[in-house]
């Protein structure tokens, strides 16, 4: 089946290509260059793009048009070609030939069909995946039977990653239970639990529909050849979904070292939440700029301690991260030694549980972050005033663009170092199994006047000082 002259077409438009009727992929039409990389986390595109989750759920099943005559096809197999690293649902179709129906990237929109005999893929916008990869690990489908009446559907969670985890999968369950979805689902099938125990923070749901599966099982096989695995996706991330993320980890916290923690800001005017990194995209000055903080503060006659944030422990330590935890965390240690030489107090969160942490957010009074998963961890759970930077690359993206902006309306929409005070540090950056990394991931160092300005003005413009 793995095919070595596959042709990759991207379609502008659906409506005429060569005989083929292609409104199973539609091309939201109404939103300009909606098909270009640029606009994949465009909100009202993506939205648009998944409106056919709830109807396919309530069908239990996943009917389109075929893109060879009138009928209205069902899929004979749902297909999960290594999921966690290429993010699609394949869905086989039979009409005159064979086909499937391509649905992925983070939230699960139709991406394109793949043509077996014809050796072609229609896509109806640029990708990130490598589609043609994806397709050559289809074999490890050809011994499932397929003759198997599909009477069951369920959804995969898959992520150990916290931010996907949270926005990806359980935003997504969170709204199966506020539209009542959920009571069409037979099976919820995960692979890790990067936040805490499913059926804890969803005690309406039945725990028999939650079935802890390996990885391995889950990109490499079906999981039933009865079964069909269906999208389940928002984009926006509702104060329900908050509200039972916090309820939770009130409940699932550790009290007393909240405790220990609230006796330790007391004695401080500010609390600043600030994260740190260690590897790629390192803000190389940071303790230049919370010293300098720190003085500035206290010129006003205030005291200020930081909350140090950096890699928190998940809930359960995935097999990806049992292999770099530890690293990790000695790494960011570093950090706080070298905070501590300095005379700068502070309060690290480092290596300690995701629970712990999270609930510690809400303590701040402000936050300095580096963009992505640690602003989110802040950001999401509370409505914080904040302030967050990262590299040239993602410095001089647009909101629209930038992971984790647009996705939950803000009370407080964080300020952003802006990418006239940011100067990518040009080394060999690498991950964290020493492989090169691109440009993007830059480690960089910020203009200490500017930063320190726009996070002054913010901080009395909240009445912090």
């Amino acid at each position: 089946m793995k095919q070595k002259n596959l042709k990759i077409l991207r379609v502008d438009n659906i409506n005429d290509y060569r005989g083929l009727d292609l409104s199973c992929i539609p091309d939201n039409e109404e939103h300009k260059k909606s098909t270009t990389i640029k606009r994949r986390r465009d909100i009202a595109r993506i939205t648009k793009a998944t409106q056919y989750h709830s109807q396919w759920i309530r069908d239990k099943t996943a009917r389109i048009k075929s893109p060879f005559s009138d009928k209205i096809l069902k899929p004979i197999a749902s297909l999960l070609p290594y999921i966690d690293s290429y993010h699609c649902i394949l869905y086989e179709y039979h009409d005159k030939e064979k086909f499937y129906l391509i649905v992925g990237d983070y939230w699960y929109e139709k991406l394109g069909l793949y043509f077996p005999e014809r050796k072609q893929v229609i896509l109806k916008r640029e990708v990130l995946t490598d589609i043609k990869k994806m397709i050559s690990l289809l074999p490890i489908y050809k011994s499932l039977g397929r003759n198997k009446k599909i009477d069951q559907t369920s959804i995969v969670l898959y992520h150990d990653h916290l931010a996907h985890h949270i926005l990806n999968e359980l935003i997504g369950i969170d709204n199966l239970i506020n539209k009542k979805l959920i009571q069409y689902i037979d099976h919820i099938y995960y692979c890790d639990t990067p936040l805490g125990e499913l059926k804890d923070l969803f005690p309406e749901i039945q725990a028999s529909k939650f079935a802890k599966v390996s990885r391995r099982e889950l990109n490499q096989k079906s999981l039933s050849a009865n079964e069909l695995i269906l999208p389940y996706q928002t984009v926006k991330i509702s104060q329900s979904s908050i509200r039972r993320i916090n309820n939770y980890l009130e409940l699932h916290s550790n009290k007393s070292f909240l405790k220990s923690i609230r006796e330790k800001i007391s004695a401080y005017d500010i609390c600043i939440w600030v994260s740190v990194r260690t590897g790629n995209r390192v803000l190389t000055d940071q303790i230049e700029l919370m010293a300098s903080l720190k003085t500035e503060i206290e010129t006003e006659g205030l005291s200020v301690i930081y909350i140090i944030d950096g890699y928190s422990e998940p809930y359960q330590l995935s097999s990806r991260e049992k292999c770099n935890y530890k690293n990790i965390v000695a790494d960011e240690n570093k950090i706080i030694q070298d905070l501590e030489d300095t005379g700068i107090t502070n309060i690290s969160l480092i290596g300690k549980p995701i629970q712990d942490v999270l609930s510690c957010t809400a303590l701040a009074d402000y936050y300095i972050c580096h963009s992505g998963t640690l602003h989110h961890k802040v950001s999401w759970l509370q409505n914080l005033p904040g302030i967050i930077h990262s590299n040239e690359h993602f410095s001089n993206l647009e909101d629209d663009l930038l992971p984790g902006m647009k996705e939950k309306e803000w009370q407080n929409i964080p300020s952003r170092i802006p990418l006239k005070a940011i100067s990518d540090v040009v080394e060999n950056t690498k991950d964290r199994s020493g492989n090169s990394l691109t440009e993007k991931h830059n480690n960089y160092s910020l203009d200490i006047e500017i930063a320190l300005e726009q996070i002054i003005s913010a901080l009395k413009k909240e009445s912090i000082i």
